[in-house]
């Protein structure tokens, strides 16, 4: 319409076009347009335009559609190490918040948080690289009996004094979101530990880098079980998991998996033989779904470097595994193991439907490019052809982190 014939709740803008009116419903996001959200909805933008002229950053979490100036302000900080803010240290904020309460953290570096009576959301809203949790001997974050969302940290610490050991995060009987958030330089001392803990613990990760950890000879990067007769949910998808160093990658037990899209590379493992274990089967009865994920050059002291597969309820479909030195895990029929690409990983036992070996021709693995070779790469349209596989341009999936409907990363 032109500015002429402007309807109610609309306003004259450039040009001669009607742009909505902001104001006129009752906006609260980050983004005027966000149909009244709060700054961490999930409610989906629907207008067109925004009708402000700001450059402010969105901190909040919902997925925008539109493609205008964001119009709200960052969030005021609860948290700053200079003390621009009301709080100086995390903790301080989190023992006098509410119930369901967000607590936004600027940048700096801060010590570790016990959260034990409230459910909360911490962001940080300058990012993990600029705003640390080191815990030190404890967790960077411990959480117990509540729901927790976090994002925009790096977590980082030794968790020495921790029980069960654990540097980064311990949660039990929790519900935890974990999204863009680095994990680094945790090093949990030479009797082991565990990198993250979760016990009883549902758990969700997104956007995550896990690196330059040293989880000690008998630590693990990753240990996640629920209680005797139950299973719980972990879910993780684009996630970087590289030059670490442990005894175990990951220990799962009772866990029922969604593990997707995620690219696992450089991973310096010693001193036992199945570092990279997923199982489910009588003992261990967790769902668990392992689909396009790149395994590349990670190694073992003590035995194998790829995964090891087991149990009847275990989908391992469209992955890639290469360069994982000494030899593949067997693979035993009871496991859906199909359209997988295997390339110096060994010999393979009980291979399934579609899987290849050959060079899957990453476009520069040297320098961290997983991505296909277009002109090489066999693994490009050739994982799972059912349509519930294919990729975000609905061409048949493509094996690898990059691959699937999931295979546009952020």
């Amino acid at each position: 319409c032109t500015t002429a014939e402007c309807p109610d709740g609309y306003v004259a803008g450039e040009g001669g076009l009607c742009l909505q009116d902001a104001a006129s419903n009752g906006d609260t996001g980050p983004n005027a347009d966000d149909n009244g959200g709060t700054p961490n909805d999930s409610a989906l933008d629907t207008d067109d335009v925004d009708s402000g002229t700001d450059s402010a950053t969105d901190t909040g979490t919902d997925s925008a559609t539109d493609t205008g100036a964001d119009t709200g302000t960052v969030p005021q900080c609860s948290v700053a190490s200079d003390g621009s803010a009301t709080y100086t240290e995390i903790q301080a904020a989190v023992d006098d918040a509410t119930d369901g309460d967000t607590i936004y953290v600027c940048s700096g570096t801060y010590d570790y948080v016990e959260i034990a009576r409230i459910n909360l959301s911490i962001v940080g809203v300058d990012g993990s690289d600029t705003t640390v949790i080191d815990g030190g001997s404890h967790p960077a974050i411990a959480a117990d009996g509540v729901t927790i969302s976090i994002s925009g940290f790096t977590l980082t610490g030794t968790g020495q004094n921790a029980e069960p050991y654990s540097s980064a995060l311990y949660a039990v009987d929790a519900q935890v979101v974990v999204s863009d958030i680095a994990i680094r330089d945790c090093a949990v001392g030479s009797n082991g530990g565990y990198v993250v803990a979760l016990r009883n613990s549902a758990s969700t990760w997104q956007r995550v880098t896990v690196e330059d950890n040293d989880a000690g000879e008998w630590g693990s990067l990753f240990s996640a079980f629920a209680n005797e007769g139950s299973t719980v949910d972990f879910q993780m998808q684009h996630a970087v998991i590289r030059d670490n160093a442990g005894m175990l990658a990951f220990y799962f037990a009772r866990i029922d998996l969604e593990f997707q899209n995620n690219l696992i590379y450089g991973n310096a493992l010693d001193g036992y033989d199945m570092p990279f274990t997923f199982s489910s089967d009588q003992n261990d009865p967790g769902v668990q779904t392992i689909w396009n994920n790149t395994f590349y050059n990670n190694t073992n002291d003590g035995g194998r470097a790829a995964p090891s597969l087991t149990g009847s309820h275990l989908d391992f479909q469209n992955n890639i595994v290469a360069t994982s030195v000494y030899h593949a895990s067997s693979q035993t029929s009871s496991a859906a193991t199909s359209y997988n690409a295997f390339f110096e990983v060994g010999m393979i036992d009980g291979a399934g439907t579609g899987n290849i070996v050959g060079n899957p021709y990453f476009a520069d693995a040297g320098n961290g490019d997983f991505t296909l070779d277009p002109g090489f790469s066999p693994c490009i349209d050739a994982g799972n052809p059912l349509s519930g596989y294919n990729d975000a341009d609905n061409s048949r999936n493509d094996m690898g982190a990059f691959g699937g409907p999931g295979g546009l990363w952020p």
